[in-house]
């Protein structure tokens, strides 16, 4: 078995920063939300207020696991380790459970405007962004 020898880019490591950024983003949002901090909660819409203070279960382990996954995630690309791609793909596979009951069972889609769609959409841009970052990195052979 050889060990890489490719020398990560700038870009590598700019992504890697900024993907740890994102997820201990996450996490202060969860914890935020968990420990209802009223800082975090008043910056929330209404509906999501609502929606975080009716959630099951299964939807607030489902949130946990996608931000401290991506912030994990963050920290072994950073480290330059393969598992990076494992639990990129898990976090997006919570995410996905995750708004599933925001968007679809609760039926929060209905309410919201556009605007209160854009985190939404930029969670779930950025989780496949960084699945599919430490894939190619990996098969770059940049992830050892």
């Amino acid at each position: 078995m050889t060990v890489s020898t490719k020398k990560p880019t700038t870009l590598f490591w700019a992504i890697s920063i900024l993907a740890l950024i994102w997820g201990v983003l996450g996490v202060i949002a969860y914890i935020g939300e968990a420990y209802e901090i009223d800082k975090i909660i008043s910056i929330l819409p209404e509906i999501e207020i609502k929606m975080h203070k009716n959630a099951p279960t299964w939807v607030i382990i489902a949130f946990a696991i996608t931000v401290f996954g991506e912030a994990f995630g963050g920290i072994l690309l950073l480290l330059r380790k393969k598992l990076a791609t494992v639990v990129f793909i898990a976090s997006l596979v919570a995410l996905i459970v995750q708004m599933s009951y925001g968007l679809f069972i609760n039926k929060a889609l209905e309410s919201y405007s556009p605007g209160e769609m854009t985190i939404p959409m930029l969670a779930i841009a950025v989780s496949l962004f960084l699945t599919w970052y430490a894939k190619k990195s990996q098969n770059d052979e940049i992830l050892l």
